[in-house]
């Protein structure tokens, strides 16, 4: 046996010339143990984690983020006081082994003081790892570690959990480089032993609170599953075991353990019948199994492939906002937002839209979204016209929204009395004024206008009417007349009639003959005479 290398966590007290903890205030859910003035008290209305908490007997203040407070959530946890790390090298393993005294607090606030050994077992030559915990020298814990559930059955069962990477009350090494050096001692030993060499073993993306923890779990792994991905054991690894691997792969690394460690991403990819191929071996991750699973089970694979990289390269802004300690929603939002591509690629991609090139439609979320809402309206009349007409995919909006207003069960009549259509069925020159009589002629006007008038389908009755101009080529503008006045007048694109000479004198005439008032600028009266003449 070989000492490798040790970090005592400790720092030198003040006053009495000996070691101390590396903290000095301990916390279990609203009870404190002051180390400095043996004090415990309870505390309300103050968030450890981010607020300074003061003994209420010497006066301290004690800050978490300074490696002054070491917090649980329960009670009756083993908190660590001076801890002492020591990696060993054996023959065919690798072990860390913990000792330190702890102080824990029950639920009746009696406060307890133990001895406690914790041992990391990487036994390399037959890819097993073991922790073992022992209090006041009797084993209270034994684990088979190296699985995706040790994240759950560890935090607050080891001294590691409450360790920060970052922390600088320490003697030898620090706990960045002890890390490395358990690191180098494993890579090595697997090498010595299997002939394999394990790359990249470490994972960067967790907080100083997990990284030492989360990568003595990955190595872990890393040792029984040889091939396996790196397990990022952050913030959000339990929702992500809970929603997505429990909810696909549920205790698959006990069941299929030689599989796994043969190939383990091929294994999940025939136990969840993706497929086998290099772009999404590349890409695989854990936490987008249920994501690649939507994807792949309903798309071909050079769809899928297209789709999977657009989420990747927009994962961070896939949905609009991230709802905050909702992790199952958040979820779901995201699966929801691709299930709106799947179905459009498969039910008018496929059929009409192969030479539009992906990703233009995968910029365009919100916009195939109202498509497939209006084709959910389609009746056979309109699909079968869908498919007899090539319509351009900028088009297919518009063009569904007024032949789905065309179809009679969606289409009605405004409540216009006869004598007021008649009054507005005018022509001027080679102009033709009318009244919109039909919800579907609205919805047409809108549409060649480019305007809101649409709107106004609740609107229309015998106070208030649209009417429009229109000669051979088709329609021009609309007016909007209430109570024998006209208050608007738009071109193309809501442009003030204003702005077409021939047009605003057009509609002064019309006002005329009909006997109306103006009352807009959007038509421009330089006769005031005509305005009396018709009021």
């Amino acid at each position: 046996m070989k000492l490798l290398a040790q970090t005592e966590l400790s720092r030198p007290h003040a006053y009495l010339y000996c070691q101390t903890s590396q903290a000095s205030l301990f916390v279990s859910k609203h009870t404190a143990f002051c180390s400095e003035c043996g004090n415990k008290f309870t505390f309300s209305k103050v968030n450890p984690f981010t607020q300074k908490i003061y003994c209420s007997k010497c006066g301290r203040g004690y800050d978490y983020k300074k490696d002054e407070v070491i917090i649980s959530k329960a009670y009756n946890v083993e908190l660590p006081y001076i801890t002492m790390l020591k990696l060993y090298e054996l023959k065919n393993k690798i072990e860390l082994r913990i000792y330190y005294n702890s102080i824990s607090i029950g639920s009746d606030n009696v406060l307890n003081f133990s001895k406690i050994k914790e041992t990391y077992t990487f036994d390399i030559k037959n890819r097993d790892v073991i922790f073992k915990k022992y209090i006041n020298n009797v084993q209270y814990d034994k684990q088979d570690i190296g699985y995706i559930t040790d994240l759950e059955n560890l935090t607050e069962n080891t001294a590691l959990y409450f360790l920060k990477i970052n922390t600088k009350n320490y003697y030898f090494d620090s706990l960045t480089a002890l890390l490395k050096k358990i690191r180098t001692a494993i890579i090595k030993k697997v090498y010595q032993v299997h002939n394999i060499k394990l790359s990249n073993v470490y994972v960067n993306s967790l907080s100083k609170h997990e990284k030492f923890l989360g990568n003595i779990l990955n190595l872990a792994h890393r040792v029984r599953f040889f091939n396996s991905p790196n397990i990022s054991y952050n913030k959000d690894f339990n929702d992500v075991k809970t929603y997505v691997i429990n909810e696909c792969l549920n205790d698959f690394e006990k069941q299929y353990t030689d599989k796994l460690r043969k190939d383990y991403i091929s294994t999940i990819f025939d136990l969840l019948k993706l497929p086998n191929i290099k772009f999404l071996k590349q890409h695989f991750s854990l936490k987008n199994l249920l994501i690649v699973n939507a994807i792949y089970n309903n798309l071909n694979k050079d769809l899928s492939n297209n789709l999977l990289k657009f989420y990747l390269e927009n994962e961070k802004c896939f949905i609009n906002k991230e709802y905050k300690e909702s992790y199952r929603s958040n979820l779901e939002r995201r699966i929801n937002k691709l299930y709106v591509y799947i179905d459009f690629i498969n039910k008018l991609y496929l059929k009409y839209y192969k030479n539009v090139k992906l990703n233009v439609i995968f910029n365009k979320y919100n916009y195939i979204k109202d498509i497939l809402n209006l084709y959910k309206e389609a009746n056979l009349t309109t699909l079968n016209k869908l498919e007899q007409e090539n319509i351009a995919f900028s088009k297919l909006h518009n063009w569904l929204a007024l032949e789905i207003a065309k179809q009679p069960e969606k289409d009605f009549k405004f409540d216009i009395a006869t004598n007021i259509i008649d009054k507005y069925d005018v022509d001027i020159k080679k102009y033709h004024f009318s009244c919109v009589k039909k919800y579907s002629n609205l919805k047409e006007i809108a549409y060649l206008l480019n305007n809101c008038s649409a709107g106004y389908k609740n609107l229309i009755n015998d106070r208030l009417q649209l009417i429009a101009i229109a000669d051979d080529e088709g329609v021009k503008a609309l007016i909007e007349i209430s109570n024998n006045c006209i208050i608007q007048a738009k071109l193309y694109n809501n442009v003030p009639a204003n702005k077409n000479s021939f047009i605003n004198n057009l509609i002064i005439t019309f006002a005329k003959e009909i006997g109306l008032k103006i009352n807009t600028s959007d038509v421009i009266i330089n006769n005031f005479s005509l305005l009396n003449k018709a009021s």
